[in-house]
């Protein structure tokens, strides 16, 4: 019998970012000699950064738990409560017709498939109108679902609209809590019904209204769910799992130093952005979304600074736009990257938004007067965010 070899085990790259781009060696310094030696300048968009971005996203996001889909477990002072978003009071049916859901949901019943086999349709949900009756964030959705349709799977856009239609049902609960409602420990009920649901089937040339059915409860002491330790039953499909695998994924993909990529994490920092939005809003009805809101955005700076020093001036908000023919010459004879692409449409729309900003500026004052702030340009991470975030919100598109 031949002697068993084990697998070799993967090694983690210890390097820099930067230096795993350059393919040089990289010393363990804080600040490596290959960064050091750009100065501060050359610094300004990314710092000498090494490792996984999302290493402080387990105790971020460790005050709440998935615990079914649409069912989350959180502790708020001294309390623990559990809120529900259910979908499905008026059947499955109508909710996989009418809803936008996770893909767990689109598994039939009690039937055991492969769960690609559910991919399609759970894309289709983003690429047609059913998100533009759910949610507001239209263009720029679809966008991300045809490009994910076309690419090679895995994708990180799969994952990062997975992220969203968590955080979308999050967000329903403080989008229909009364006003300057906070549940904490003196919420004055036990159990509180937010919204009943509703389902109002409309004609073909009608959009139909459908909203599920939100419940917030305390759970009181010795629920099974209090029980330590608290592990979630979809720990694979709980938001914060999903979240570390969207940005990481997203920095492998950067790291490999592929333009045909780009595109792809432009749609992802676009949806990981309405994700912080919703754990941001969730915020005003319980603290408990706070810290996994702010460490998310620092991730997604992480992510940005990472985007923007591979790309350079090859994204859709450059304000000088996308020279299209050398990004072609880059990539190759792609068919999936002609210039009629959704990604250099956006640069398009961008660049009629800033022309109809300065036409304005120039008819209501004196434009040498005014040349605008450093800030205003797409050159810093936080300005490209900034901007980024207006377009994400539905103020530039086409």
């Amino acid at each position: 019998m031949g002697e068993v070899v084990p697998a070799p085990t993967r090694v983690p790259d210890t390097r820099c970012w930067r230096c795993i781009l350059l393919n040089r060696l990289c010393d363990r310094m804080p600040i490596c000699k290959t960064c050091l030696d750009l100065g501060n300048d050359g610094l300004r968009i990314l710092s000498c950064k090494r490792g996984e971005i999302t290493k402080d996203f387990d105790e971020a996001f460790s005050g709440f738990n998935e615990i079914a889909p649409g069912t989350w477990w959180y502790r708020s002072g001294d309390r623990c409560w559990k809120m529900t978003v259910d979908w499905e009071k008026f059947g499955r049916d109508v909710a996989l017709i009418y809803g936008v859901v996770d893909w767990t949901w689109l598994l039939p019943e009690n039937k055991r498939i492969a769960r690609g086999a559910t991919i399609v349709p759970f894309l289709d949900q983003f690429a047609n109108a059913r998100w533009h009756e759910v949610d507001g964030h239209t263009t720029i959705i679809h966008s991300a679902a045809y490009l994910a349709m076309a690419c090679d799977l895995p994708t990180p856009i799969l994952a990062a609209l997975r992220c969203l239609v968590i955080s979308y049902n999050i967000g329903q609960i403080d989008a229909n809590m009364p006003f300057g409602w906070f549940v904490n420990d003196d919420f004055g009920y036990d159990q509180y019904e937010i919204q009943q649901g509703s389902y109002e089937p409309r004609t073909p040339a009608q959009t139909s209204t459908f909203y599920p059915e939100i419940v917030v409860e305390r759970l009181s002491e010795g629920d099974p769910l209090l029980e330590e330790p608290i592990r979630p039953v979809y720990s694979d499909d709980c938001l914060a799992t999903l979240l570390r695998t969207t940005v990481e994924s997203t920095r492998v993909l950067l790291l490999k130093g592929d333009p045909t990529n780009w595109p792809s994490v432009f749609y992802v920092l676009c949806i990981l952005l309405l994700v912080h939005s919703d754990l941001d809003v969730a915020s005003s009805f319980t603290d408990v979304f706070r810290t996994a809101a702010n460490s998310l955005y620092h991730g997604i700076e992480n992510l940005a600074a990472l985007y923007l020093h591979c790309c350079e001036d090859m994204h859709p908000l450059n304000d000088e736009g996308i020279d299209a023919d050398w990004f072609h010459l880059m990539v190759g004879p792609d068919p999936a990257f002609d210039p009629e692409e959704d990604y250099f449409r956006w640069n398009n729309a961008w660049l009629e938004t800033r022309t109809v900003a300065h036409v304005t500026l120039t008819a209501t004052c004196n434009v040498n007067e005014h040349p605008g702030q450093p800030d205003e340009r797409t050159k810093t991470v936080k300005s490209f965010l900034r901007h980024l975030t207006q377009l994400v919100d539905g103020r530039v598109g086409f």
